[in-house]
């Protein structure tokens, strides 16, 4: 998949699997506490912070809990190069960059195998809906 990516897009992808890290959590990296702000960011307090250019420590939107991990040398520099903020814009934006990758490296995204309620009904990319 990283072979047919470009640009940040690339360097995101590339963050979110060397660290695991949520869309969420990865495209805050590098950001201030006003650009999260300013592009809608749920909980912007909540920012990752990048030490001595292979260090990220913060916690997770999702949760609260704290991580650190570290990334490779190479990523560090790229994150660095890529200013503040690194990835500019909303999730939304950046989801929709992912998800072109992925259809564009041929990528097949499933669905969980869980039968629906009575009440419920499969809407969108495989998540229930009420049927009210």
């Amino acid at each position: 998949m990283l072979a047919t990516a470009l640009g940040k897009v690339k360097i995101l992808a590339r963050l979110m699997r060397e660290t695991g890290m949520a869309l969420v959590d990865a495209q805050k990296v590098g950001m201030t506490l006003d650009d999260a702000q300013k592009f809608g960011l749920s909980k912007p307090e909540r920012l990752p912070v990048l030490e001595d250019e292979t260090l990220i420590r913060g916690n997770r939107t999702k949760t609260g809990e704290r991580y650190r991990v570290r990334i490779s040398q190479s990523l560090g520099n790229q994150l660095k190069a890529l200013g503040s903020p690194a990835f500019p814009g909303t999730y939304v934006k950046w989801r929709e960059e992912l998800n072109a990758l992925l259809d564009k490296a041929g990528v097949k995204m499933t669905s969980p195998r869980v039968p629906a309620l009575p009440d419920q009904r499969v809407v969108g990319s495989g998540h229930w809906a009420d049927r009210r």
